[in-house]
């Protein structure tokens, strides 16, 4: 079984009840579907299909054992990119460290409403230094 949004979104639409690993403890599967980008957004150690989400918790891909490949770790990854002559940091073309940042922002912010506490946070210690700033000059 192999699901995706693009090619049947009729057929998907009954995995809608699947949520994503809630919290930031939790580990998730992450095993990849096959020829696509999508990977397994559930709990590590799931029953049932593999089910990736996009933006704001919308399934966008379901599949079975027999579509998906394991994830490689992190560290075989790193040593892939360092035997590539490759570093950690994004090259020019690719939007530089600020993109890059902002990316793994909204990968590691899987809620809108993570996002927007965050977005508050920023403000109010934004607000908190300039009147820091006033009170001492």
């Amino acid at each position: 079984m192999r699901l995706t949004i693009d090619e049947q979104p009729d057929q998907l639409r009954r995995y809608g009840h699947v949520r994503p690993a809630s919290g930031r403890g939790t580990a998730r599967c992450k095993i990849q579907l096959l020829g696509t980008t999508y990977s397994c957004s559930r709990e590590r150690g799931h029953s049932g299909p593999h089910v990736a989400h996009g933006r704001l918790r919308r399934v966008v891909a379901a599949w079975d054992a027999s579509a998906g490949a394991p994830v490689a770790s992190r560290e075989s990854v790193r040593n892939r990119a360092k035997a590539r002559g490759q570093g950690g940091l994004p090259s020019r073309r690719s939007g530089g460290v600020l993109e890059a940042m902002w990316a793994r922002t909204l990968r590691v912010l899987s809620d809108p409403e993570q996002l927007f506490l965050l977005i508050l946070f920023l403000a109010f210690a934004g607000f908190a230094v300039d009147w820091m700033l006033r009170i001492i000059g």
